[in-house]
């Protein structure tokens, strides 16, 4: 399922996707900018849950 997960991600532009053509064929993600815009709302949640 991470698979699954990753295209959601990049369907919803949140992570870039990028494919070198070679043998064999490699594929690299990383972070778009509107992802990184989620930083500091996940810090936040994460600092809530470990008052909780």
């Amino acid at each position: 399922m991470p698979t699954e997960h990753l295209s959601q991600l990049v369907n919803e532009e949140l992570v870039l996707r990028r494919e070198i053509h070679a043998y064999p064929t490699e594929v690299y993600y990383k972070l778009s900018r509107k992802g990184e815009q989620l930083g500091p709302i996940l810090s936040a949640l994460d600092e809530f849950g470990k008052e909780l």
